[in-house]
């Protein structure tokens, strides 16, 4: 091989591996060739030697990424599983640790979510096209059983990102191997609160009659004269992560969604980033209130964990214009995005262990953090479901499997 291909190729690596730099960073947004180059430390015309234009980078993440991942579920579909369980744990134990060793992608892979609705199909067919085969595995999880992908997925992205936030912040010494913690995570996943905590724990569920949880929905469902008048602002944000998707927002479109200079927004606030954190402050005062409210009727974790997420679920069915505003928040930060707006007086978490105890996953946890996984759930439902044109009836009826299996699991 001449020097010249070395050079080419290790260039177009750099290349790449920049462009999935931009998915580390909180508040991702999308990049220019000229941004990109700077990264990489080259020029732009540079750029042009390696790849036709912009969406031919594009392309090229995409392929890279389903590349890299189908290496790693080979070696899981090669193995010799001896048991069933092997074949429910170990899919989850390799994109687990996929993840956790490659935490550039978490970012970039909910990324794509926010912009193919159908991306759970394109994710099949790329696996396919690289000799993965649907399995059992895909069949139990599939489409007839999305709610426990999207409980499985969800808590996976969740926990790394927490993990690696946590793991930068602090020494590693209490810190478990990767591998340990993909197994307490999956462990998790399958067995909910029930089967990793202990009997006579706050997190210990409690069952709920069905009488009691009637009640609890009568409490829970809001009404619409709770809510406050659209905010203009807040309605073209969301306007415009409909439009541009979340890597496309900028003060400019909210501008433009409105009529306005973006001078005008500009001189309200100092830059994006904190134009949308006064919006979902102010938007989320109410539900706060109301959380507060309604969370006080709980008699245990377990329905203050249901309350939560009925009174959430049904608050985005009435405010739809706050789904995409949630879901990029989500998407795009490594911390709790709602910190400050849900200042919710939670008298169970004052009774737990700081750091739990149960469940454990291999890193320090606090009860915030599990609280916190929890209520996260409606807003990133609410947004597959608006992707996936879910009605109503369909998105509450999903949130209280969900709820289901935090307590129980999937197994």
């Amino acid at each position: 091989m001449k020097v010249s291909d070395i050079t080419q190729k290790n260039t177009k690596e750099r290349i790449l591996e920049a462009a999935f730099s931009f998915f580390s960073e909180p508040f991702y947004k999308d990049f220019s060739l000229s941004e990109l180059a700077a990264k990489v430390g080259i020029t732009k015309t540079a750029i042009y030697r390696h790849f036709k234009n912009k969406d031919a980078v594009v392309a090229a993440m995409r392929s890279h990424f389903f590349d890299l991942l189908s290496v790693r579920l080979r070696e899981f579909q090669n193995a010799r599983l001896s048991s069933d369980e092997e074949l429910i744990k170990v899919p989850f134990v390799e994109t687990i640790l996929f993840f956790t060793q490659n935490p550039q992608f978490i970012n970039y892979f909910m990324s794509q979510f926010s912009i193919d609705a159908n991306f759970d199909e394109t994710i099949r067919a790329e696996m396919l096209s690289r000799g993965i085969e649907s399995d059992n595995f895909t069949d139990r999880y599939g489409k007839k059983n999305f709610e426990k992908s999207f409980f499985g997925g969800f808590t996976i992205l969740f926990f790394i990102k927490a993990r690696t936030r946590i793991l930068a912040a602090q020494n590693c010494q209490n810190f478990d191997s990767d591998e340990k913690f993909a197994q307490h995570l999956v462990n998790f996943i399958l067995k909910g609160f029930r089967g990793t905590t202990e009997r006579g724990e706050i997190l210990y569920p409690v069952e709920i009659t069905d009488e009691r949880r009637q009640k609890l929905d009568r409490i829970s469902i809001l009404s619409k004269d709770v809510f406050l008048e659209e905010n203009r602002v807040f309605d073209a944000l969301a306007t415009v992560i409909d439009k541009y998707s979340f890597c496309g927002v900028t003060i400019e479109r909210i501008a433009d969604e409105l009529g306005m200079a973006k001078s005008s927004l500009y001189f309200y606030f100092e830059n994006k980033n904190q134009l949308i954190k006064k919006l979902i402050e102010k938007e989320f005062a109410v539900l706060a209130t109301v959380l507060w409210e309604n969370t006080a009727e709980a008699r245990n974790y377990s329905e203050f964990v249901y309350i939560s997420l009925v009174t959430c679920i049904s608050y985005y069915i009435a405010r739809p214009s706050i789904v995409p505003v949630s879901g990029w928040l989500l998407q795009n930060v490594t911390e709790d995005p709602f910190k400050g707006c849900f200042d919710v007086n939670n008298i169970w978490e004052k009774q737990m262990e700081h750091p739990l105890v149960h469940p454990e996953f291999g890193f320090p946890i606090v009860p915030e953090l599990i609280t916190f996984w929890c209520t996260t759930f409606p807003a990133a439902l609410s947004s597959y479901g608006k992707k996936h044109q879910m009605t109503a009836e369909e998105v509450m009826e999903s949130i209280k499997k969900i709820f289901v299996y935090i307590q129980q699991g999937i197994q």
